[in-house]
């Protein structure tokens, strides 16, 4: 008999196939009727999820697709390529689309629309931001301050504030209305892949090349969490609209997925077969979609934030995962499962047909060994702390000493 947290595993609902090339970008529509993804091949493609409905193949682009994003309203898709050009595309099998040449002799890495479909946003290897309008078609602004290529950047929910990060390692925070950089986070030791803002607009979070996922408060500008993710270079990380959890994907091949509440990993993810490109959750938190080196566009029912039924025993993954340990992680409390991907034959299979589990039962600690393990983690950040102040203090203490020095020398020429 399966078990009762079997149900509450994320397990494969689709999978797409049909790219010739790297899947880069992923992106749900609003009803969830349809996903959108970009691709290597040149190809922006609109998959429907009804089994009798044919994908939309959208043609134009002259190279690789880093980015897509369905607009809020579903009525346009957006797609950035190395071609330089953002195109906004109406997604029906017509495929009309609408071009702008967004960054002359550069590549568009992402698109981004803003919670309004006022705007939608493009960053570029020429160092800069841009700001779209959606109507008119025409260039707004840009924001500039980064020192190398901008690989991401994304609007807070009111569309007041935009985050970016690229490859100077840094996460900017700005003002949307006059361009300004309000703050720059310098907590990342490599290029920063992927940024995004808190559904509820007070947090920002960037991942990349350091294999980390950081989590930084905007009213403070303090780093929140920290989290050494996973063992290669991290891409991508969307989080769920509850704002309770945050998907990763890496060059690694997994998918995991973080509970923010209690600060651990809750799942690792076994689907694809190469560097994962792109996840993305839906709007409404039901599924969550992947894709990556592998060509294969993966759609995932969560299933993570239903209630959870109380359990007395603990399972620990089958597979462990990195040996790296969250800054401030807790023992998980509940199984940790790691669900498979999907079958090696067929196109857009069901999850019945996919699904696979791979658990090696083992008792885990008891609720007492879990508290006492956050409480020692916690212990760990506060001794941090008190060794940045120390430092900070024995800084002081040096000015102070040099000065008091400099105040004992005789006046020259006495």
């Amino acid at each position: 008999m399966a078990s009762p947290m079997a149900s509450l595993d994320p397990c494969v609902e689709r999978t797409f196939r049909g790219h010739k090339g790297t899947v880069r970008g992923v992106s749900f529509s609003p009803n969830m009727k349809q996903v959108a993804t970009a691709s290597d091949d040149h190809i922006v493609t609109v998959w429907n999820f009804k089994p009798d409905l044919r994908a939309f193949r959208f043609t134009g682009h002259t190279s690789a697709v880093m980015g897509v994003d369905f607009s809020p309203s579903g009525r346009l898709v957006a797609s950035g390529s190395k071609d330089g050009t953002l195109r906004l595309w109406k997604p029906r099998v017509n495929g009309e689309s609408s071009l702008i040449n967004a960054h002359t002799s550069a590549a568009v890495y992402s698109v981004c629309f803003s919670g309004d479909e006022k705007y939608v946003l493009t960053t570029s290897n020429d160092k800069s931001v841009k700001r779209w309008e959606v109507d008119s078609q025409r260039f707004h602004s840009s924001f500039t301050g980064h020192q190398h290529w901008v690989r991401s950047a994304h609007f807070s929910s009111d569309s007041r504030l935009v985050v970016s990060g690229g490859d100077d390692k840094t996460v900017r925070l700005w003002d949307a209305q006059n361009q300004s950089c309000i703050h720059t986070f310098y907590d990342h030791s490599g290029t920063v892949n992927c940024v995004r803002f808190f559904p509820k607009g007070t947090l920002v979070a960037g991942t990349g090349a350091d294999c980390s996922i950081k989590i930084w408060d905007i009213r403070t500008q303090k780093l929140l969490q920290h989290y050494n993710a996973h063992s290669d270079e991290v891409n991508v990380i969307d989080f769920h609209p509850s704002g309770d959890y945050l998907v990763s994907g890496s060059d690694d091949t997994t998918i995991k997925v973080w509970d923010l509440r209690e600060g651990h990993q809750l799942y690792t993810i076994h689907g694809h077969k190469a560097p994962v490109k792109s996840v993305a959750f839906s709007r409404d938190g039901q599924y969550f979609a992947s894709s990556g080196e592998d060509r294969l566009v993966m759609v995932w029912k969560t299933n993570f934030d239903e209630p959870v039924p109380v359990e007395t025993s603990f399972e620990k993954p089958a597979v462990p995962v990195s040996s790296k340990k969250p800054a401030a992680a807790a023992a998980p409390r509940r199984i940790m499962r790691e669900p498979t991907g999907p079958p090696t034959e067929g196109a857009d299979e069901p999850a019945s047909e996919s699904r696979t589990e791979s658990v090696a039962p083992s008792v885990a600690p008891s609720d007492i060994a879990s508290t006492l393990s956050h409480i020692v983690n916690q212990l760990d950040v506060i001794r941090n702390t008190m060794n940045l102040f120390d430092q900070r203090l024995t800084l002081q203490e040096s000015m102070v000493s040099a000065l008091a020095a400099d105040k004992q020398k005789p006046p020259a020429g006495r």
